[in-house]
């Protein structure tokens, strides 16, 4: 990922909210939706797959119509997806249980600011370069505010990825075979 903005994607006047993935619901992207629904500031655009989450995307759809300013594009493929990240004005992802948790790091990569839920995983990944929040929509809204108003700027966040290059990782995975001697059972 690298940063590709594309100023079409934006409406007049609003700043961009992007949030990323599939239909899970542990994803909570109705929290999101209810949080900044109705706030004509903002514009909330989800892209991703159902995949096999029918049921909840006729939830999200019923919620979605309740607000003018939320839309739900469906996927996209990696070059689109990327100019969307590129452009927004934050990417929020608010997944209440995670792994590494890629899109946030690709979104910074992008140079753009990103806001999580507050787990630990995102703590070590993004350390003070992340906006962190809670599942509550109030404190979502707050910190969608908090976020726009201290942006990390665009070199800052892609210097801060730099570490996540898979020549990092190639690096440190050669480093870890380097210090195992032949013959060792350690």
């Amino acid at each position: 990922f690298y940063r590709e903005e594309d100023a079409s994607l934006k409406s007049e006047g609003k700043k961009l909210i992007v949030t990323v993935g599939d239909l899970n619901p542990r994803k909570r992207y109705d929290l999101l939706f209810e949080a900044i629904g109705g706030n004509e500031e903002y514009e909330v655009i989800h892209i991703g797959p159902t995949n096999a989450w029918d049921q909840r995307k006729a939830e999200l759809d019923r919620l979605v119509r309740k607000f003018n300013n939320i839309r739900m594009i469906g996927a996209v493929d990696q070059v689109t997806l990327r100019r969307y990240i590129s452009s927004a004005d934050l990417l929020v992802h608010l997944s209440h249980a995670e792994g590494f948790g890629s899109t946030p790091i690709e979104a910074m990569a992008c140079g753009t600011n990103v806001l999580v839920n507050d787990l630990d995983i995102f703590r070590e990944t993004m350390g003070k370069m992340g906006f962190f929040t809670t599942l509550s929509p109030d404190d979502i809204s707050a910190g969608v505010d908090d976020a726009m108003k201290h942006r990390r700027s665009n070199e800052e966040l892609v210097e801060f990825t730099s570490k996540y290059s898979i020549i990092n990782m190639a690096r440190a995975t050669a480093s870890v075979y380097e210090k195992i001697k032949p013959g060792s059972t350690k």
